[in-house]
C-alpha cells in the first residue's frame, strides 16, 4: 500500500466518522461528497488499469478489450437478468480488485494465499465502508 491510497483510506473513514456524528447532514449530501470522492479518486484509478496490465502483460490489445468489453456486457446482462446477484458479484470483484491493487507487490511464498489475501483485505474495507 502506498502512502497515497493510505491517505485515501484513512479520509474515507474520517469522512465516515463526520457523517454519524452529524446526523443532521442530509442523505442528499452525503451523496454528493460521496460522488465527488468517487469521481476524484474511484474513476483516475480505474482509467490506468489497463496500463498497468500491459506493462505485466503480453496480451494483444485486441483480446484484451475483447475480454474487457465482454465482461461488461455479460455484466450488463447479469444486471437486467438477476440484480441482486450481479450487485453481489460486483462487490466481491471489487473487493477482489482493490485488495489485489493494493497488495499486489507482496511476496507470499505460497501463490493460493495472494488471492485470498486480497480479496479479505478488499471486502475488509469495502464492507466497513457499508457498514
Amino acid at each position: 500500500m502506498n502512502v497515497f491510497i493510505f491517505i485515501f483510506v484513512v479520509c474515507l473513514y474520517a469522512l465516515y466518522h463526520v457523517f454519524e456524528a452529524y446526523t443532521e447532514i442530509s442523505i442528499e449530501r452525503q451523496l454528493a461528497v460521496s460522488a465527488v470522492l468517487i469521481l476524484t479518486f474511484g474513476i483516475p484509478h480505474g482509467a490506468i488499469d489497463h496500463v498497468l496490465f500491459f506493462k505485466k502483460n503480453t496480451v494483444s490489445q485486441l483480446k484484451f478489450y475483447g475480454v474487457y468489453l465482454g465482461l461488461i456486457l455479460l455484466f450488463l446482462v447479469g444486471w437486467l437478468v438477476e440484480p441482486f446477484w450481479s450487485f453481489v458479484f460486483f462487490l466481491v470483484l471489487s473487493a477482489f480488485h482493490f485488495g489485489e491493487s493494493q497488495l499486489n507487490d507482496l511476496k507470499l511464498k505460497r501463490f493460493f494465499l495472494r488471492p485470498v489475501l486480497f480479496l479479505t483485505w478488499g471486502l475488509t474495507l469495502l464492507l466497513t465502508l457499508i457498514y
